[in-house]
């Protein structure tokens, strides 16, 4: 089953530039955007530690955390063309070859290149990452694998939870709710890390978000590279926990999305039948 929805996802991503020139030009300049938002990302921890070794392991938690934390909350909002288990419920397959294969697909997607872009340009302004080559491997495998099972656990939920139109009414003022609400919340958070020092500030989120899915593993990378091996080994356990949990949330969501049959808008319908 992986196969075939690989050959779809393919595809569709090929799809994206089977426009006419105006449009092809946009995307074309959406991409180069993203990828240069993804290298930017990583480009600011190096740019604010200089050579302070401590600060930049705890901004690379930090940033880890919101990237993941973006991979998680935007399918919520914005997966009306993705993929979905039930488009594929008349194929001879269980769902759970449906959900590795639409899981396995997720690397043809444009945001996941741009979380690859993303953690590429880690390794190249983090050089001193390569003296650990085990926790480099550890530590982007899982951020990749997180990012893909968040995104689509993320999609197949909110696809579920919001599948009427008056639910997907109420989930456009929830987006727009929490998009507002970010705001002052950025503002908050950097004029306190203005007012209390950048360097006290990183430390507390970091020693927070460290110890969860979306910053434990770069933070059990930053600590192999500086010696503390225990203190990398619990953040990889956790890590490789919380992949073994959105999986089996993941499968159950395909699952789910593949028995449910939608109610039909017309209560009448419903009623007298489909003649």
């Amino acid at each position: 089953m992986v196969a075939p929805i690989l050959r779809l996802r393919l595809a569709l991503l090929a799809n994206t530039f089977r426009h006419p020139s105006r449009n092809l030009a946009l995307v074309l300049l959406g991409i180069v955007l993203g990828a240069a938002a993804a290298v930017a990302i990583a480009w600011v921890p190096s740019a604010l530690s200089a050579d302070n070794a401590v600060l930049r392991a705890d901004l690379d938690t930090v940033t880890s955390a919101f990237v993941l934390g973006l991979a998680f909350v935007l399918p919520l909002f914005m997966n009306r063309t993705h993929l979905e288990p039930r488009q594929f419920a008349g194929l001879p397959a269980s769902p759970r070859s449906i959900a590795f294969g639409l899981l396995f697909s997720t690397v043809l997607t444009w945001p996941f290149l741009f979380v690859c872009t993303w953690l590429i340009a880690l390794t190249v302004f983090r050089p001193d990452w390569w003296s650990a080559p085990w926790a480099v491997v550890l530590g982007m495998g899982g951020t990749l694998v997180l990012a893909a099972l968040l995104g689509r656990t993320a999609s197949g939920a909110s696809k579920l939870i919001f599948a009427s139109e008056r639910a997907a009414d109420v989930r456009g003022v929830l987006g727009a709710t929490i998009a507002v609400a970010v705001l002052p919340l950025l503002f908050f958070v950097v004029s306190s890390a203005i007012g209390d020092g950048l360097e006290r500030s990183a430390a507390d989120t970091a020693a927070v978000v460290g110890w969860t899915p979306f910053g434990a593993a770069l933070r059990g990378l930053d600590l192999a590279v500086a010696g503390d091996l225990g203190g990398a080994l619990g953040r990889f356990a956790l890590m490789l926990l919380a992949i073994v949990v959105l999986l089996a949330l993941w499968v159950l969501v395909v699952r789910v999305s593949m028995q449910r049959i939608d109610r039909p808008v017309a209560i009448g319908l419903a009623r007298s039948g489909l003649g």
